[in-house]
């Protein structure tokens, strides 16, 4: 069957396929014309019934204010300021999901590889980074490990690994089998360092809990720490044996090889304290001898045992055999050989050269000069991967294009392990190990990059460096192993925060403190309970390691300053990592509500309300890169914010469309009179980033997160001089020394990190009018305009009105009222932001791509697709709006051929502004049959 013609300039054949109207000499003059014609014409989507006689459909919006003339903010004829941005994208968690919204594994990987290949520091010295990250040297390590009160033996007084464990451990067929091993040995290693385990000896061979024999020891593991602020570990981490999949807050199989922790079942991302995994292939070994650390006047030194080790010796030394069930944690039987005494093992000479070659003793000759007592660094002559690189500086990389060195599998896992800690609680970095065979790593991940120290021989020649490890790692407290310093478990505690089950590890019994300034200076403490009554995760962080790490924490004031300051009210504390060059969020909302107050004091209920804010530096947070020297480059370098606000409800929480709506307006109208009253443009509308609470019994919406907006008092640039939007945005050609765009720098879409595409450094000023600008908003809701190759143009204020339109379609689309979810949109759901434009031009361009969108919609939205509707009529107006791209694209074609290119800017100048024009705040209120202002 033929479809209908439309009469437009001339007879035109449908054939379902709504015209361009660049086809038509005379497009029709109402701007709502296009897609009243073909709504009128052409089948209603799939799946959408028109009913009969049914009347216009309008949800309720806010009341009518007093009459007054529509108006737009006015346009002045100023050359744009340029000025830096980076863009902000959804969730990384979006694409790293199947369609059923698991953390599929390999999109998870292939994340991995692409968002942060370039952002890691490898070989860092190990001596180094434990000292940055832990405050722990050798001094710190008592010279003779626990015994057990009737040690008499040989040996008694060096730190030791049994021969048998290491023969088991590198002999192991797989590497599920080398778990046992390898956990014994570092817990063997902990019972020497702080004495037998608080709950039983589990894990550690040590045959019984010595509570008074612990207690000597950490006194006298104490009088080796130089910092006053320092107690030894008092809670009961080890390593565990895991291998089965972790519990967290979204989906996912991942199954660490182990943790070092506290958990004896299934490993919960958000408390785990350090991931561990383990690559392992058997080994042909037919001896392997007792190793042993010695500390000798201040040194400690390496050897290997020459003789076979009595049970008894072994007992004394704290590797006896397991706790008095004789099975391990989950009831596996314990090796014999660790029962009986090992084999005659004698290393022979090609072994002990093996082991001892660089002169594996170590010295106090390479011992930094500000640290004093017994100390213990490598004799190896410095060699270069225990050197720091200078700040700033990166090794040389291999295999990808863009020069850095691809992750290994491995490698990949153990940051996919990071990832998930750095998504859970709240955290200024993580640690994890890494260990291939007989080498182990230290793993660090900040919002900056990861770092990985350079492989270590652990069980043979440098066994001395998993002392070390072990002794950094079991006498850390929580801030030391990365919760970030703003949570504090030990209210009563006087000494630093330790993991304890009996001291308050869970989030019930956990503050917030902030040390803000008041109003007249003065410092002042705050205290936060964490608020786990109200239904909701009392701590949402969002997925990623690298980049804002935004984390909530839902709370309410504990009393005191914090009361007198915030209220009684609910609030949440956020904590982010934005970039430092980026426009502090807390002095936008400021200067929005002071604006709002003086002008339009009615709106301030529509913008979030924040209490307070902290800014810090990396030095200020004392994160650990600062001491190892991997300062981050310019563009990456980031700031921890933490702000107070007062407590709003999810978008997704609305539950009705008919309560969506409301809130669009509020949320639309709010937006605008921000803009009048401070001229601060958001330029980040998404459903992230609309609120609602209830007032009186009705719903009202606030616009929040205003941490990309732009001030653009001093110089408005909605509106584009002709010539210079020209040869910016589409005459390239006419500019010196200009290039074409690379795509391959256009950023990802769908990292939960703000990039910076293009250069890998931050302009001069001389240099900034000739660098593209960053792209700033959230992918599937960002304006066509934003989203085109090449350098993209001024955010406008008509661009964030646009990104209303998406959030509205989105929301039709996708939103679920009766289970409160949004389903993404698939089609918008794309590695790079050119290709999610790609899809949205087609959307708004093509019926097919329209209906395919919006025919998966909720009932409750459908009429909002019926003839006559308000979301149809507007999508029409933004679809004249990009049909006029064709007008332009047309013109740089003619520029390039036979026009001067001062022609085709003049002419393109005026389309832009005719652009402008096309859709104003009047106009797209009036679309909505809502009233301007209350």
């Amino acid at each position: 069957m033929d479809a209908p013609q439309v009469q437009c300039c001339r007879p035109l054949p449908l054939a379902g396929i709504w015209p361009p109207l660049a086809l038509c000499a005379e497009p029709p003059s109402h701007p709502l014309a296009f897609f009243i014609l073909n709504f009128q014409q052409v089948e209603p989507p799939q799946g959408i019934r028109r009913r009969p006689g049914r009347k216009m459909f309008f949800l309720r919006s806010a009341p009518p204010g007093p009459g007054r003339e529509p108006r737009t903010p006015p346009k002045k004829e100023k050359q744009p300021k340029v000025v830096k941005s980076t863009p902000h994208k959804i969730s990384a968690v979006d694409s790293v999901q199947d369609a059923s919204c698991m953390l599929w594994q390999p999109r998870h990987d292939e994340f991995i590889y692409r968002e942060y290949t370039d952002k890691i520091h490898r070989d860092v010295g190990v001596e180094t980074f434990i000292r940055a990250v832990f405050g722990i040297g050798w001094e710190h390590i008592p010279p003779t490990p626990y015994r057990r009160q009737a040690a008499k033996a040989k040996d008694a007084d060096c730190y030791s690994l049994l021969g048998a464990d290491i023969k088991e451990y590198r002999t192991s067929s797989d590497e599920r089998s080398s778990y046992q091993p390898l956990n014994l040995m570092a817990n063997g290693f902990l019972t020497q360092l702080y004495g037998p385990n608080v709950e039983g000896g589990h894990d550690t061979r040590q045959a019984a809990d010595d509570t008074e024999a612990r207690r000597q020891r950490l006194l006298h593991v104490k009088q080796h720490w130089d910092r006053p602020d320092r107690t030894p570990r008092m809670y009961s981490g080890r390593f565990i044996k895991h291998d089965c999949e972790a519990i967290n807050v979204r989906k996912s199989k991942d199954k660490p090889d182990g943790t070092y922790g506290m958990s004896m079942g299934k490993p919960v991302w958000e408390w785990e304290l350090v991931p561990i995994e383990v690559g392992k292939n058997h080994e042909k070994i037919k001896k392997a001898s007792d190793v042993f650390v010695r500390c000798e006047n201040g040194t400690f030194t390496i050897s290997q045992a020459t003789r076979p080790r009595s049970q008894a010796e072994g007992e004394v030394a704290g590797n006896s055999s397991a706790d008095k069930t004789g099975s391990d944690r989950e009831g596996q039987p314990v090796s014999e050989a660790r029962n009986e005494a090992p084999e005659d093992e004698i290393a022979s000479d090609g072994e002990v050269e093996a082991l001892l070659e660089d002169d594996a003793h170590t010295s106090t000759a390479d011992v930094p000069q500000e640290t004093s007592g017994a100390v213990s660094v490598s004799k190896r002559k410095r060699k270069a991967e225990e050197e720091v690189p200078a700040p700033g500086s990166k090794r040389p990389r291999r295999t990808t294009p863009g020069g850095h060195r691809r992750m290994s599998s491995k490698e990949v896992q153990i940051v996919r392990y990071v990832n998930h800690i750095m998504s859970s609680n709240v955290r200024s970095y993580a640690i994890g190990l890494l260990i291939e065979g007989n080498a182990m790593r230290v793993v660090y991940g900040d919002r900056m990059g990861i770092v990985f120290t350079r492989a270590f021989k652990f069980l043979d020649k440098e066994a001395h460096l998993f002392l070390l490890v072990l002794a950094a790692i079991g006498g850390a407290g929580v801030h030391d192993l990365g919760i970030h310093p703003i949570l504090s478990f030990n209210e009563l505690n006087k000494e630093r925060d330790v993991f304890h089950p009996d001291r308050g590890y869970a989030l019930s019994k956990a503050l917030v403190r902030l040390e803000v300034r008041d109003a007249q200076g003065v410092s002042r403490q705050l205290e936060f309970d964490i608020d786990e009554a109200d239904k909701i995760r009392p701590v949402d962080t969002a997925f990623g390691l690298i980049g804002r790490g935004t984390t909530i924490i839902a709370v309410k004031a504990k009393g005191g300053p914090a009361l007198e300051m915030c209220g009684s009210e609910p609030l949440v504390v956020k904590v982010a990592w934005p970039h430092k060059a980026r426009q502090a969020e807390d002095r936008m909302i400021r200067t929005v509500r002071r604006q709002l107050s003086a002008k339009k004091a009615k709106y301030l209920e529509y913008v979030v309300d924040m209490k307070c804010a902290v800014t810090k530096s990396i030095e200020e947070m004392d994160l650990p890169r600062v001491a190892m020297g991997t300062y981050p480059e310019e563009q990456d370098l980031r700031v921890c914010r933490t702000l107070i606000f007062k407590r709003y409800r999810r978008l997704e929480d609305i539950g009705s469309a008919e309560g969506f709506h409301i809130v669009f307006v509020d949320v639309v109208r709010a937006h605008y009179w921000v803009y009048e009253t401070s001229k601060i443009l958001h330029r980040d509308i998404s459903t992230n980033n609309i609120m609602w609470f209830m007032k009186d019994g009705q719903v009202v919406g606030v616009i929040c997160d205003w941490d990309l907006a732009e001030d653009h008092s001093n110089g408005d640039v909605r509106t584009i001089e002709p010539a210079k939007a020209a040869s910016t945005s589409w005459l390239p050609w006419t500019r010196t020394g200009a290039k074409t765009a690379d795509t391959s720098n256009i950023p990802k879409s769908q990292a939960n990190a703000e990039q910076v595409p293009g250069s890998t450094t931050v302009p001069s000023e001389s240099e900034r009018l000739q660098k593209p600008r960053y792209r700033t908003g959230t992918g599937p809701f960002m304006a066509l305009d934003l989203l085109r190759e090449g350098d993209p143009p001024v955010h406008k204020y008509r661009h964030d009105l646009e990104s209303f339109l998406y959030v509205y379609v989105y929301t039709v689309a996708g939103y679920d009222p009766t289970n409160k979810i949004f389903q993404p949109i698939q089609q918008w759901q794309l590695d790079s932001l050119i290709a999610i434009g790609d899809k949205k031009h087609k959307f708004l361009t093509d019926p097919v791509e329209a209906r395919a969108i919006l025919s998966s919609g909720h009932d409750d939205f459908k009429p909002l697709l019926e003839h006559g509707a308000f979301l149809p009529r507007l999508i029409s107006v933004f679809a004249h709006l990009e049909f006029k791209m064709n007008d332009i694209k047309l013109l740089s074609i003619d520029a390039m051929y036979y026009t001067s290119a001062e022609e085709a800017e003049a002419s393109i100048g005026k389309i832009e502004r005719e652009r402008d024009e096309m859709i104003t705040y009047s106009k797209f209120m009036r679309v909505l049959g809502a009233s301007e202002d209350i």
